[in-house]
């Protein structure tokens, strides 16, 4: 068996926290399959802004479900100590980064261990739409410092599909790692999204329709993030509340701090000026468990993206979660994963920014419960084989089990130590704040400025 550390984020699914992103259910979807094929791990958790108490220790550790699992803020990930202690202590035979950043921070910790690196999204078109949002193309700077460090120095990846893979070749190409020495070599695994392979609570869902008994709910669960439609998604929903007074939303999720805080507030503004606000319920953020029991009470559930490409290149791991649940969805048919369910028969689509085809849909769909409730359950049965932890994942567990470094290894690693960074803990505050700000936004600085200042002096 090997050891391995898993650089990746927290929480992780089980935590059942106020906020759940899809970045730490990837950390586990990577971390359980090699957990249970017994394989020693050890989980450097770099925690997402914004979820844990201000109040926490920098540095947690504990052993849960059968691996060594260290939370840390980001400040103490990108200083390196924290994780080089782990590599020194545990002695890793491999790395394996999840997600960009984690990746990118497993990339500047220097070692000469393999490494894989599981690239959930594309990073180059997540950072044109957070400079589009945001109307300031400095944070552009910020995602390829990363996306590059990781794409140079990763010997395997691992992306959320096919389309994901192409892109990423290209990326290797433009990076120098499409040589003689690599002809041949396959650097890139698809590894779609899987659900949490864990039972769904039923407490909330009777809460809630206790509140709307009769009625038609459509669900929303999760993050805003900048590639969400919320103009077509309130419009659309407007349009069917006009003529069907059965028709509510239903919304767990909200804006994710230190990343995009303008599109839900987007959304929240137009509900506050409808005739309809109060068939809105927008619950804001709630603890994972509570959050995942309302598929049990709603109808269907809603997903809605703008035509760019970060979804052309990423997936929608929501649905898969309201699959577990038999619960059907509607969705723009725009990624990999929305063609797949649709060529199937296993998802209801309607066109981009086309708000009274949408609501025309959930009309038509209010009418049709029966159907719903039968496709719910043929996509059910469909993710349960498809996208379990295991077979997603079969592609990183042979690599685990014989860890290696690409071909290209020996000519490349004496030029591969990290360059001296933007900035580093011995860098002025003045120069750190101006960083910051310049390419992560003001609320991502407060909080990475509360972490320093609740550093020990000898830290």
């Amino acid at each position: 068996m090997t050891r391995v550390l898993v650089v990746g984020h927290v929480p992780l699914p089980f935590e059942n926290l106020q906020k759940s992103y899809a970045p730490g259910a990837r950390t586990w979807q990577l971390a359980g399959p090699l957990v249970d094929a017994g394989h020693e791990v050890s989980i450097a958790g770099i925690r997402i802004p914004f979820v844990y108490p201000d109040d926490m220790p920098p540095v947690v550790e504990h052993t849960e479900r059968g691996c060594r699992i260290c939370s840390m803020t980001m400040a103490e990930a990108e200083a390196g100590k924290a994780i080089r202690r782990m590599v020194d202590e545990f002695e890793p035979e491999c790395v394996v980064g999840s997600c960009a950043y984690p990746s990118y921070v497993a990339a500047s910790v220097w070692t000469e261990l393999p490494m894989w690196a599981d690239i959930y999204g594309c990073q180059l078109a997540e950072g044109q739409l957070k400079a589009h949002v945001y109307r300031d193309d400095n944070f552009l700077v910020h995602f390829r410092r990363i996306n590059y460090a990781v794409v140079i120095r990763a010997d395997r990846f691992s992306t959320v599909g096919t389309r994901q893979k192409y892109e990423l070749i290209g990326e290797l190409a433009f990076a120098g790692r499409l040589t003689s020495s690599t002809t041949g070599y396959d650097f890139v695994s698809e590894m779609p999204s899987s659900y949490a392979d864990e039972d769904i609570p039923p407490e909330g869902a009777s809460a809630l329709r206790q509140r709307a008994p009769g009625d038609f709910l459509v669900l929303w669960s999760g993050g805003y993030n900048t590639w969400t439609d919320t103009r077509t998604l309130f419009e659309g929903l407007s349009y069917a509340m006009d003529r069907n007074p059965r028709i509510k939303f239903v919304s767990t999720g909200g804006s994710i701090d230190g990343h995009d805080e303008l599109t839900y507030p987007t959304l929240v503004s137009m509900v506050r000026g409808s005739p309809h606000r109060d068939r809105f319920l927008l619950e804001g953020w709630l603890d994972r468990q509570t959050a995942r029991s309302y598929y049990f009470a709603c109808n269907v559930g809603i997903n809605i993206d703008a035509e760019t490409y970060e979804v052309m290149f990423g997936s929608r791991t929501r649905l898969i979660d309201w699959a577990v649940a038999g619960l059907p969805a509607l969705s723009t048919d725009l990624c990999e994963l929305t063609e797949e369910l649709s060529a199937r028969g296993l998802l209801f689509t309607f066109p981009a920014r086309d708000p009274v085809a949408l609501g025309t849909r959930l009309l038509e769909l209010a009418a049709e419960e029966e159907e719903l409730k039968e496709t719910g359950g043929r996509l059910r049965e469909y993710v349960l084989d498809r996208f379990s932890p295991q077979a997603t994942t079969a592609a990183l567990l042979d690599w685990v089990a014989h860890p290696s470094h690409s071909p290209d290894w020996d000519q490349r690693k004496d030029e591969l130590r990290p360059p001296p960074p933007p900035i580093t803990p011995d860098s002025s505050a003045a120069a750190k704040l101006r960083f910051y700000l310049k390419n992560e936004g003001l609320s991502s600085t407060v909080r990475r400025a509360r972490d320093f200042t609740r550093k020990k002096p000898d830290d």
